[in-house]
């Protein structure tokens, strides 16, 4: 098959969604097929171009795969006016890549969405080639937008409720990470549905690398971006971390970044450290050598499935999960890790002491729970052959 993917995240961004699009676009081309990746300038999370792109656009090929970048306002401002021109950017320069989607009549055009206005004009875009359309769903906007608190209801956003759903209702295929997503857009089109797992694919240094015993310092790694929807800095603000007893490191980067630094080093917190960002390959690398993965939501959003809960699954590390909603469900029916509310910080301090001092055997159990899943039930490589046989049959038609 021919596939064109249109994603506003692509490496070498690091981030869940660049990764995401990434492993799937590697697992397309291996079986293959002739993948094609139309794409921003590289420029998240720090909302600045990477060096050495610069233009209107650009082209390279990335493992073998062919990449068309096209010019976009970068900004990781929380001034969301600029984030949404940011947006609306690379909406504008996806007219410069109509050449290619008619010169090249793919099979299949994957769209991923959010951004929802890059998803929505991406969609007509890509019904110029005659492919077959597939919206690839990893979270729900507006719906997650108004959750968070970015965007009240009114006329905009009955306007993007309503690109939304003219999106949705062009697509032949909807791709998404969570049964509650399906949920929600069933209600909204009659399109076909595949849930797509944001799995991950193992870790190689698990067996080389095993965790300190707890009772020698407990270890928590947070791993992702710290941003407005995972509110790290308002978890470490609510916390006496001075007196758990444990060591918090911190990977990423974001728009919370250089307060979390300033909170960190004003209130002499000498068990938070602060790393910044690292390359998907480092974080497998370290990973393993922790006891817990804390994986925080702000606030409850319908849909959301942090892929970090695969990650850590994949690295033998139990979870503390800070949310409600099908993620939560999915910790404590696994027995994967341990949940409370977005808001109970007692109810984390509380997780975090009953982790640390769970019995060894218990604490094996869970830790092995995911390890067991992250092969099985969730295995990349088969969620993905099914992602394949999927497309083919959709490509057929």
């Amino acid at each position: 098959m021919k596939i064109n993917i249109v994603s506003i995240y692509f490496p070498p961004e690091n981030g869940a969604a660049a990764n995401r699009v990434f492993k799937m676009a590697s697992f397309l081309r291996a079986n293959g097929n002739e993948v094609q990746v139309i794409t921003a300038m590289p420029n998240y999370p720090f909302g600045k171009i990477y060096k050495g792109y610069k233009g209107l656009w650009c082209n390279e090929i990335i493992d073998g795969i062919s990449v068309r970048r096209y010019w976009i306002y970068a900004s990781n401002s929380k001034n969301p006016l600029l984030r949404i021109f940011s947006m609306i950017s690379f909406s504008i320069s996806l007219v410069f890549a109509i050449p290619i989607l008619l010169r090249r009549s793919a099979d299949i055009n994957i769209v991923c969405s959010p951004p929802l206005m890059s998803g929505f004009v991406a969609s007509l875009l890509c019904k110029l080639s005659r492919g077959k359309l597939v919206l690839n769903i990893s979270d729900l906007w507006p719906l997650s937008a108004f959750e968070l608190g970015v965007i009240k209801k009114g006329t905009f956003y009955s306007f993007l409720e309503s690109l939304e759903s003219r999106m949705y209702k062009k697509a032949d295929l909807i791709m998404t990470q969570s049964e509650e997503s399906v949920d929600y857009i069933k209600s909204k089109c009659n399109s076909s549905f595949f849930l797509y797992r944001n799995v991950a694919n193992g870790n190689k240094y698990i067996s080389e690398v095993y965790p300190d015993s707890r009772t020698n310092g407990f270890r928590i790694i947070y791993a992702g971006l710290l941003g407005v929807a995972q509110g790290i800095l308002n978890l470490l603000k609510s916390l006496d971390w001075n007196s758990l007893d444990v060591v918090l490191d911190l990977y990423g980067d974001g728009n919370e970044s250089n307060e979390i630094q300033k909170f960190i080093a004003e209130n002499g917190i000498s068990n938070i450290k602060f790393h910044g960002m690292i390359s998907t390959e480092q974080l497998n690398q370290v990973l393993p050598s922790y006891h817990a993965s804390l994986i925080p939501l702000v606030n409850p959003i319908y849909g959301a499935f942090p892929s970090k809960i695969f990650t850590a699954m994949a690295s033998g590390l139990p979870i503390l999960y800070c949310g409600e909603g099908e993620a939560a469900d999915f910790v404590k029916r696994y027995n994967i890790g341990l949940v409370n509310a977005s808001d109970d910080f007692n109810g984390l301090k509380d997780n975090i002491f009953m982790l640390k001092s769970m019995p060894e055997e218990e604490y094996l159990r869970v830790r092995q729970n995911g390890i067991d899943l992250s092969n099985s039930t969730f295995n990349f490589k088969n969620i993905n052959e099914n992602l394949v046989k999927e497309l083919s049959k959709l490509a057929n038609e």
